[in-house]
């Protein structure tokens, strides 16, 4: 399978806690779930558009993982935690999805940024997005940024155990 351009697909799915899902060569992105945090918003706007952006970039990174990883090995159905099980590297101390490793290698946790709208470091976020759109050298979050870890989610995939399915 060749590494080739992704697209990003903004879908609405009656499913407001999904936020997204990886297809081949393709990112979906589910609306209901920014529309459902945009109408739960109290705070400042500015803050909402950072975090918003937060969210997306933490989406697209997670589901690219998945795209890139299976372009790589030449198989669609790749699953990450069979792979690491079958591989002779470290396997880390977590669930070994690789779009959640993804996440782990850019901020440590995998983190709930709506949730956090209250406690983050703004100008961490705001750093990170001008890094972002500048193309530089990405800052690093540290526990005092304030982050709030986000639980994991329903699974629906070919990376997630199997007691965790929703379909």
């Amino acid at each position: 399978m060749a590494k080739t351009p992704m697209q990003v697909h903004f879908i609405s799915i009656d499913f407001p806690t999904l936020r997204g899902f990886s297809g081949i060569n393709e990112l979906f992105i589910n609306e209901n779930y920014f529309s459902a945090k945009i109408s739960e918003w109290k705070s400042n706007t500015r803050l909402l558009n950072s975090i918003t952006k937060m969210d997306l970039i933490t989406i697209a990174l997670h589901e690219c993982a998945h795209v890139r990883i299976r372009q790589q090995v030449d198989d669609i159905n790749m699953s990450t935690p069979n792979m690491l099980q079958y591989s002779q590297i470290d396997k880390p101390k977590c669930d070994q999805e690789f779009g959640r490793l993804a996440e782990m290698a850019l901020f440590k946790e995998q983190i709930n940024w709506f949730q956090s709208k209250d406690t983050i470091n703004v100008n961490y976020v705001e750093q990170f997005l001008t890094a972002i759109e500048n193309g530089t050298e990405l800052p690093i979050l540290t526990e005092n940024d304030g982050a709030i870890r986000r639980e994991l989610s329903t699974g629906m995939g070919v990376d997630i155990l199997n007691d965790r399915f929703i379909c």
